[in-house]
């Protein structure tokens, strides 16, 4: 409030009392009547609902079993002295949720949403591609620091295949030669 009043007064807007006369009248709004319009409304209870979203999304059963599979994939890769595997993502998601029976709630693709549009304190339509690009941020960020654990420099990249969705390439599993 101290700010919009600032703001207000190095703008040259007019007074509360001006303000209230031009009401009255009809005529348009000044500044400093017009300032409080664009205060976003309940932020904390907006940033709170936000917050609690992104943690279901990151603790979600969901989640959690992506990464358990994904991670059984590097194993399985390391053992095979593979240098690195290839993860479908769109298929993986349709694995774990008709196959294993795990949905997403609607708070965790909100969550989901949050973690792709960092700036916004409302969610907005969190597609299918955005839950994919989602997942894949999540997925990358862990196999990368279970392959850090082990001493192995993991490289992921994504491309968008036109049959498989979002693919998840992991390549640099085979151990260093010294």
């Amino acid at each position: 409030r101290v700010a919009r009043q600032l703001g207000s007064v190095a703008a040259g807007a007019s007074s509360e009392q001006e303000d209230a006369r031009d009401a009255k009248a009809g005529y348009p709004l000044s500044l400093r009547a017009r300032l409080p319009l664009f205060e976003v409304q309940d932020e904390g209870a907006r940033l709170r609902k936000r917050a609690a979203d992104v943690q279901a999304w990151l603790s979600s059963p969901f989640v959690a079993k992506a990464k358990e599979l994904a991670e059984s994939e590097l194993v399985k890769a390391l053992q095979q002295r593979k240098d690195g595997c290839t993860l479908g993502l769109a298929s993986l998601e349709k694995y774990i949720r008709k196959d294993l029976k795990v949905q997403v709630t609607p708070s965790q693709k909100n969550g989901a949403f949050f973690t792709r549009e960092p700036l916004w304190l409302e969610p907005g339509e969190c597609s299918d591609a955005m839950l994919m690009q989602a997942l894949f941020d999540i997925l990358k960020e862990c196999l990368t620091a279970w392959c850090e654990e082990r001493h192995l420099q993991l490289r992921v990249l994504s491309e968008l295949d036109q049959h498989h969705g979002l693919v998840m390439y992991c390549a640099g599993l085979a151990p260093e030669r010294s």
